[in-house]
């Protein structure tokens, strides 16, 4: 079985443009250094943010940016009621630690679902911000009725934006 996504992309953008329409939504996503295939994943993430009006703002810091530097922005983040969403753009130059940057966004602006407090809610079964790729996964086997309760998969990787919560997902799933 062949599982296309467009049709599924669509009735998710459709659902993000009512929800942006009641809820006005503003991402921030802070990006460090200049690695080309985070370029181009951002490029993603606006182009849909603009398509569905919500509001992003990118903040490009030099890779020789320091922890501190990058932990400053965050807490500024956190603290402007008028910023709904934050993401760190991963992978980060060498030297700097992903998973404390990552915790000190709020839990409650965390847009990828990766936050310690999150991942506790995957953990537990408990409903959630989920991280982006293991629910598109989901999102697309549910889109076309595919049913995995029972089933066996193969998940390969187990990093924390997506092989772990896929897993966990499925877990959820019998």
């Amino acid at each position: 079985m062949l599982i296309y996504g467009k049709e599924i992309r669509e009735a998710i953008k459709n659902k993000v443009l009512k929800a942006a329409a009641i809820f006005p939504m503003n991402l921030s996503v802070i990006r460090v250094g200049d690695d080309k295939s985070s370029a181009a994943y951002i490029k993603g993430i606006v182009k849909f943010a603009d398509e569905v009006g919500i509001k992003n703002h990118i903040y490009q810091l030099p890779e020789d940016a320091m922890e501190q530097e990058i932990i400053d922005l965050i807490q500024t983040l956190n603290s402007d009621p008028d910023i709904t969403g934050i993401m760190l753009q991963t992978p980060l130059p060498g030297g700097l630690n992903a998973t404390r940057l990552i915790n000190r966004i709020d839990c409650t602006k965390d847009v990828e679902g990766i936050h310690y407090y999150n991942l506790g809610k995957l953990v537990n079964q408990e409903e959630g911000v989920r991280p982006s790729t293991p629910k598109a996964i989901i999102s697309m086997l549910d889109g076309y009725h595919v049913n995995i309760a029972g089933k066996k998969v193969v998940i390969v990787g187990r990093s924390t934006i997506l092989g772990t919560p896929l897993a966990l997902m499925m877990i959820a799933r019998d």
